[in-house]
């Protein structure tokens, strides 16, 4: 096989970038290769000239070369699904309970790190351990916002995402509701610019020189996160009313046994230890007894 036939058989991309104000063409089996320009065709072209001069300096230095991933060019077609069809309720309904628990992920980072009692409750308690679970937790929300804000379809057009994109791509809405859902995605997408390098760089691999140099990446506007819980709300709400005739409502996070409970239990610890401290004899005893029973 030619290096031109095997340069014919390999996956493509192109696709538009707001953030660079350019069209970016990528190759699936050479995923460091790009080319950008101003129209779609001709970075493509210039794409797998690239692609082309990559395979002959490898065969020259004596490497593999990666095969295709299919012999043959295939790309998934999305076909629009109709709001009342079972599998479409089911799939709202999913993805709103996983803008819940995002929410409430989101609700527990803001409870314990972002208020000044908890952040005096935690350094009193488990400081260390807590400021792990900060990080943890951080790292989390942001490759959940991130992926939550990926395109409709993979990179190679061969799967559909569980994603925004593809919530407003794969369902045959209503004119009015496409442009409602888009205006509100625009806004969504004002966030991930700030995320998305962070995703690129940090959270889906670890970039050697970002790693190394300690830089923090995935920083945003303070409130821009709370902005953006609340335009996955609202993205729920118009699509659950479409497939089902009512709004899904406020998404509750508290509950018992929730973070508020925790925060409640570590005061109430904070005493019992003052009261350890400052109890003798009897006293003593009886705090003993009431430890060994919990």
């Amino acid at each position: 096989m030619s290096i031109e036939e095997i340069v014919e058989k390999y996956t493509y991309r192109v696709e538009w970038s707001e953030e660079d104000g350019t069209h970016v063409a990528r190759c699936a089996e050479f995923p460091s290769l790009a080319a950008h320009g101003e129209k779609a065709v001709e970075v493509l072209g210039e794409l797998e000239k690239v692609v082309l001069e990559t395979i002959k300096w490898m065969k020259e230095e004596g490497e593999d070369i990666p095969d295709a991933l299919s012999t043959v060019r295939k790309r998934s077609v999305m076909v629009k699904k109709d709001p009342k069809d079972s599998k479409t309720i089911k799939m709202i309904k999913e993805f709103s309970n996983y803008v819940v628990f995002l929410k409430t992920i989101h609700h527990i980072q803001q409870e314990l790190f972002e208020d000044k009692e908890s952040t005096r409750l935690l350094g009193k308690t488990a400081k260390y351990f807590f400021l792990d679970l900060n990080i943890v937790i951080n790292e989390y929300l942001l490759l959940e916002m991130a992926k939550i804000t990926d395109p409709a379809m993979s990179i190679n057009e061969k799967y559909e995402n569980f994603t925004i994109g593809n919530i407003i791509e794969s369902v045959n809405w209503q004119s009015d509701i496409i442009i409602e859902l888009n205006k509100i995605n625009e806004e969504i997408k004002q966030f991930r610019k700030h995320i998305k390098i962070a995703r690129n760089k940090i959270l889906a691999h670890y970039d050697k020189e970002i790693f190394l140099s300690g830089k923090i990446l995935g920083n945003f506007p303070k409130f821009e996160d709370k902005k953006f819980i609340k335009l996955l709300e609202d993205i729920c709400n118009i699509v659950h009313k479409e497939c089902t005739g009512e709004i899904l409502g406020e998404m509750v996070v508290t509950r018992s046994g929730d973070v508020l409970d925790l925060k409640k239990i570590l005061k109430k610890a904070l005493a019992f230890d003052k009261l350890w401290d400052e109890c003798s004899g009897d006293e003593l005893v009886r705090l003993d007894r009431v430890l060994d029973k919990i």
